[in-house]
Protein backbone atom coordinates (compact mmCIF):
# COMPACT_ATOMS: atom_id res chain seq x y z
CA UNK A 1 0.00 0.00 0.00
CA UNK A 2 1.74 3.12 -0.54
CA UNK A 3 1.52 6.50 2.05
CA UNK A 4 1.88 10.17 0.86
CA UNK A 5 3.87 11.22 3.54
CA UNK A 6 4.31 15.03 4.32
CA UNK A 7 6.94 17.22 6.05
CA UNK A 8 5.69 19.85 8.10
CA UNK A 9 7.13 22.77 10.43
CA UNK A 10 4.19 23.75 12.38
CA UNK A 11 0.57 23.36 13.58
CA UNK A 12 -0.66 25.20 11.05
CA UNK A 13 1.19 22.95 7.96
CA UNK A 14 -0.17 19.75 9.69
CA UNK A 15 -3.98 20.79 9.89
CA UNK A 16 -3.28 21.78 6.32
CA UNK A 17 -1.55 18.28 4.83
CA UNK A 18 -4.43 16.65 6.97
CA UNK A 19 -7.19 18.64 5.66
CA UNK A 20 -5.65 17.78 2.22
CA UNK A 21 -5.67 14.08 2.74
CA UNK A 22 -2.20 12.99 3.62
CA UNK A 23 -1.99 9.53 5.12
CA UNK A 24 1.46 10.82 7.14
CA UNK A 25 3.30 13.23 8.53
CA UNK A 26 6.61 13.78 9.69
CA UNK A 27 8.53 16.50 11.98
CA UNK A 28 10.81 17.22 14.54
CA UNK A 29 9.85 17.77 18.28
CA UNK A 30 11.48 20.61 20.17
CA UNK A 31 15.39 18.53 20.04
CA UNK A 32 17.53 16.09 18.62
CA UNK A 33 16.29 16.50 14.66
CA UNK A 34 18.05 17.06 11.51
CA UNK A 35 14.96 19.41 10.67
CA UNK A 36 16.31 22.14 13.88
CA UNK A 37 14.76 25.16 12.01
CA UNK A 38 11.37 23.24 12.07
CA UNK A 39 11.35 22.15 15.60
CA UNK A 40 8.30 22.13 16.97
CA UNK A 41 6.80 22.98 20.56
CA UNK A 42 5.79 19.83 22.55
CA UNK A 43 2.28 21.57 23.29
CA UNK A 44 1.72 21.80 19.29
CA UNK A 45 3.07 18.50 18.97
CA UNK A 46 0.58 17.04 21.07
CA UNK A 47 -1.81 19.00 19.51
CA UNK A 48 -1.08 17.91 15.70
CA UNK A 49 -0.73 14.16 16.99
CA UNK A 50 -4.44 14.39 18.30
CA UNK A 51 -5.99 16.14 14.97
CA UNK A 52 -4.48 13.39 13.10
CA UNK A 53 -5.58 10.50 14.68
CA UNK A 54 -8.91 11.93 14.19
CA UNK A 55 -8.69 11.46 10.78
CA UNK A 56 -6.74 8.19 10.51
CA UNK A 57 -3.48 10.10 9.79
CA UNK A 58 -0.43 8.76 11.60
CA UNK A 59 2.83 11.40 12.63
CA UNK A 60 6.67 10.31 12.46
CA UNK A 61 8.59 11.65 14.75
CA UNK A 62 12.54 12.14 13.03
CA UNK A 63 15.01 11.83 15.65
CA UNK A 64 17.69 11.43 13.19
CA UNK A 65 21.30 12.75 14.40
CA UNK A 66 23.78 11.71 15.97
CA UNK A 67 23.54 10.98 19.90
CA UNK A 68 26.74 11.38 22.28
CA UNK A 69 26.84 10.17 25.54
CA UNK A 70 26.40 13.66 26.93
CA UNK A 71 22.99 14.05 25.65
CA UNK A 72 21.37 10.39 25.90
CA UNK A 73 19.53 11.25 29.33
CA UNK A 74 18.16 13.52 27.51
CA UNK A 75 16.98 11.70 24.51
CA UNK A 76 15.54 9.28 26.74
CA UNK A 77 13.26 11.48 28.50
CA UNK A 78 12.36 13.40 24.95
CA UNK A 79 11.50 9.99 23.83
CA UNK A 80 9.65 8.88 27.03
CA UNK A 81 7.52 12.22 26.33
CA UNK A 82 6.33 11.23 22.84
CA UNK A 83 5.12 7.46 23.46
CA UNK A 84 2.69 8.89 26.40
CA UNK A 85 1.64 11.76 23.60
CA UNK A 86 0.52 8.68 21.18
CA UNK A 87 3.79 8.99 18.10
CA UNK A 88 3.48 6.78 15.87
CA UNK A 89 7.03 5.94 14.63
CA UNK A 90 10.33 7.47 15.55
CA UNK A 91 12.70 8.11 12.19
CA UNK A 92 15.97 7.26 13.55
CA UNK A 93 19.69 7.43 12.68
CA UNK A 94 21.91 6.45 16.15
CA UNK A 95 22.36 2.93 16.25
CA UNK A 96 22.72 3.21 20.16
CA UNK A 97 19.30 5.16 20.38
CA UNK A 98 18.33 2.24 18.35
CA UNK A 99 19.15 -0.15 20.80
CA UNK A 100 17.65 1.37 23.37
CA UNK A 101 14.92 1.89 21.96
CA UNK A 102 14.27 -1.78 20.88
CA UNK A 103 15.28 -2.97 24.93
CA UNK A 104 12.36 -0.42 26.33
CA UNK A 105 10.23 0.13 24.11
CA UNK A 106 10.05 -2.77 21.39
CA UNK A 107 6.50 -2.25 20.38
CA UNK A 108 7.37 1.07 19.15
CA UNK A 109 7.49 1.52 15.29
CA UNK A 110 11.13 2.57 14.40
CA UNK A 111 12.23 4.34 10.28
CA UNK A 112 15.71 4.38 9.49
CA UNK A 113 16.43 7.43 8.45
CA UNK A 114 18.81 8.13 4.86
CA UNK A 115 21.35 9.04 7.92
CA UNK A 116 21.48 5.51 8.66
CA UNK A 117 22.51 5.03 5.00
CA UNK A 118 20.72 1.32 4.70
CA UNK A 119 21.44 1.74 0.34
CA UNK A 120 22.40 -2.23 -0.05
CA UNK A 121 21.04 -5.90 0.82
CA UNK A 122 23.00 -6.08 3.77
CA UNK A 123 21.63 -3.01 5.10
CA UNK A 124 18.15 -4.10 4.55
CA UNK A 125 18.99 -7.70 6.15
CA UNK A 126 20.33 -5.66 9.55
CA UNK A 127 17.18 -3.45 9.16
CA UNK A 128 15.06 -6.95 9.18
CA UNK A 129 17.05 -8.63 12.13
CA UNK A 130 16.42 -5.32 14.39
CA UNK A 131 12.55 -5.07 13.78
CA UNK A 132 13.13 -1.84 11.83
CA UNK A 133 9.57 -1.47 10.11
CA UNK A 134 10.43 0.58 7.57
CA UNK A 135 13.94 2.07 5.43
CA UNK A 136 13.97 4.98 4.12
CA UNK A 137 16.07 5.21 1.37
CA UNK A 138 18.55 7.16 0.21
CA UNK A 139 18.08 9.35 -3.30
CA UNK A 140 20.94 7.63 -5.35
CA UNK A 141 19.32 4.46 -5.28
CA UNK A 142 17.63 3.62 -9.13
CA UNK A 143 13.63 2.66 -9.11
CA UNK A 144 15.22 -0.60 -10.74
CA UNK A 145 16.95 -1.51 -7.42
CA UNK A 146 14.31 -0.08 -5.26
CA UNK A 147 11.98 -2.52 -7.15
CA UNK A 148 14.30 -5.22 -6.76
CA UNK A 149 14.84 -4.70 -3.10
CA UNK A 150 10.83 -4.83 -2.72
CA UNK A 151 10.57 -8.54 -4.12
CA UNK A 152 13.53 -9.38 -1.80
CA UNK A 153 12.40 -7.50 1.66
CA UNK A 154 8.32 -7.46 0.93
CA UNK A 155 8.65 -7.20 4.88
CA UNK A 156 9.91 -4.33 5.24
CA UNK A 157 8.55 -1.01 4.27
CA UNK A 158 10.37 0.91 1.72
CA UNK A 159 10.50 4.62 1.52
CA UNK A 160 11.62 6.89 -0.88
CA UNK A 161 11.92 11.06 -1.82
CA UNK A 162 9.45 12.23 -4.72
CA UNK A 163 11.28 15.51 -4.56
CA UNK A 164 13.58 17.77 -2.66
CA UNK A 165 17.17 18.89 -2.49
CA UNK A 166 20.09 16.22 -3.38
CA UNK A 167 22.70 16.36 -1.05
CA UNK A 168 26.66 17.56 -2.11
CA UNK A 169 27.70 14.36 -0.77
CA UNK A 170 26.28 11.23 -0.32
CA UNK A 171 22.88 11.57 1.19
CA UNK A 172 23.12 12.28 4.67
CA UNK A 173 26.33 11.91 5.17
CA UNK A 174 26.75 15.83 4.72
CA UNK A 175 29.96 17.13 5.88
CA UNK A 176 30.51 20.07 3.54
CA UNK A 177 28.51 22.57 6.00
CA UNK A 178 30.41 21.56 8.91
CA UNK A 179 33.90 22.03 6.84
CA UNK A 180 32.88 25.64 6.14
CA UNK A 181 32.23 26.32 10.12
CA UNK A 182 28.59 26.40 9.79
CA UNK A 183 26.25 24.08 11.40
CA UNK A 184 26.53 20.34 11.35
CA UNK A 185 24.02 18.21 9.10
CA UNK A 186 24.83 15.69 11.31
CA UNK A 187 23.64 17.24 14.57
CA UNK A 188 20.66 19.26 12.83
CA UNK A 189 22.11 22.31 11.40
CA UNK A 190 23.01 21.60 8.31
CA UNK A 191 23.29 25.61 6.32
CA UNK A 192 22.31 23.99 3.36
CA UNK A 193 25.53 24.74 1.23
CA UNK A 194 24.30 22.76 -1.66
CA UNK A 195 21.92 25.15 -2.70
CA UNK A 196 23.45 27.85 -2.80
CA UNK A 197 25.40 29.24 -6.26
CA UNK A 198 29.06 28.10 -6.46
CA UNK A 199 31.48 28.64 -9.30
CA UNK A 200 35.19 27.55 -10.50
CA UNK A 201 37.37 29.50 -11.67
CA UNK A 202 39.91 28.49 -14.54
CA UNK A 203 42.18 31.34 -14.94
CA UNK A 204 39.77 33.15 -17.57
CA UNK A 205 36.47 30.70 -17.31
CA UNK A 206 34.02 30.52 -14.79
CA UNK A 207 31.94 27.54 -14.83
Amino acid sequence: MMELLVPIKDKASAILAINLKAKALYCSGPHYSARQAANISYEDLQAIIEYAHLYQCRVYLALNILIFNDTFDDVKKEIDILVKMGIDALIMQDLGLLYYVKQVYPQLEIHSSTQMSIHNEYGLLFAQNNNIKRVVLPRELSFKTIKRYHHLFSNIELETFIHGALCTSYSGQCYYSAFNKRGSGNLGTCEQNCRRHHYFNDDSKNY
